[in-house]
């Protein structure tokens, strides 16, 4: 019986996944024509308006209600980054419907190269290629100025996804832009992502996704990045595990 409705279900996935992925796919172009004629301001009004509904939208199609705790720990008259675990491609997706819909989000370069995924990566993200050292710092130097023009960043930390559903250990110095910025950090720990959407998997499946807003964390406030490192990665798998035995 299994079978045959995970059959059904997965016909059905893929139908509306194909509507989805056409419809954002032409707002995306939309938005990079407007870029390209009237500016990069005007592109980000009109595709932010729409990308925090097509989020929603996804989430819903495929059965899953995401709840969000603390979402009153944002900051409300200060621009942020967003410090956030990574178990799968949906975290995104749930940050830009859900928790801060005008962030933009610090992505591997390496994304930048398929369809949709290309179209997405310039409206909304910073792309980085750790590989290339002159890459990388044009990439932070482009996070410092977007801060510095008010804008929020999202930061993955881990550098990939979970492979066993913990948070891993963070790569090096993947929070140093944060903490030399003077920004408040705002960790923010997801689950039931990966569950939805499991690594080597395409299809998105309902499964029980909740995520939690912890409290902002100051850089000022400790004597070394190696200090403030440990606090926010202590801090968010301690989250994580609350939310697990709830």
């Amino acid at each position: 019986m299994r079978k045959i409705t995970f059959f059904f279900y997965t016909i059905y996935y893929f139908f509306v996944a194909a509507i989805l992925l056409l419809y954002g796919y032409i707002q995306l172009k939309k938005a990079l024509k407007i870029e390209k004629k009237q500016g990069r301001e005007a592109a980000q009004i009109y595709i932010r308006k729409r990308s925090p509904a097509f989020s929603r939208k996804l989430f819903t199609c495929f059965g899953i209600h995401p709840k969000i705790q603390d979402i009153e720990n944002l900051p409300i008259n200060d621009n942020y980054i967003i410090c956030m675990n990574h178990q799968s491609y949906l975290d995104p997706m749930l940050v830009l419907g859900y928790i801060s819909e005008n962030i933009y989000l610090l992505a591997k370069e390496e994304l930048n190269h398929a369809p949709f995924f290309k179209e997405a990566m310039q409206l909304f993200c910073i792309t980085i290629d750790r590989e290339d050292p002159r890459n990388a710092v044009k990439a932070l130097r482009k996070i410092l100025e977007y801060l510095k023009a008010g804008e929020c960043i999202g930061i993955f930390p881990e550098g990939t996804r979970t492979k066993d559903g913990l948070i891993a250990p963070f790569a090096p110095g993947s929070l140093k832009i944060a903490y030399k910025s003077k920004k408040p950090l705002i960790p923010v720990v997801v689950d039931g992502t990966g569950n939805a959407m499991p690594k080597k998997s395409w299809i998105v499946r309902p499964a029980n996704v909740q995520a939690i807003i912890l409290k902002t964390v100051y850089p000022d406030t400790y004597e070394s990045y190696e200090l403030y490192e440990t606090a926010v990665h202590e801090s968010m798998q301690k989250a994580l595990n609350k939310l697990r035995n709830n």
